[in-house]
């Protein structure tokens, strides 16, 4: 009888350690897209912003040649 009860133990030990590789493994095919759309919309935003500072940069060093001539 306690091989019995050893064996159902480890029996139920293995199912929920496949239980549990299953939800690591189905969180992380959640979140790893989650992730590279955030990463996607963060850089977009710092793209943005270079293009908005190059902008600027360019229109206050056009007011300054312009003040040379």
């Amino acid at each position: 009888a306690d091989e019995l009860g050893t064996a159902r133990h480890r029996r139920q030990r293995y199912n929920m350690m496949i239980t549990m590789m299953f939800g690591v493994t189905a969180l992380g095919a959640v979140l790893v897209p989650m992730g590279f759309r955030m990463l996607s919309i963060v850089s977009g935003k710092a793209l943005l912003l270079a293009k908005m500072a190059l902008l600027l940069a360019s229109i206050n060093g056009l007011k300054k040649v312009k003040r040379m001539f």
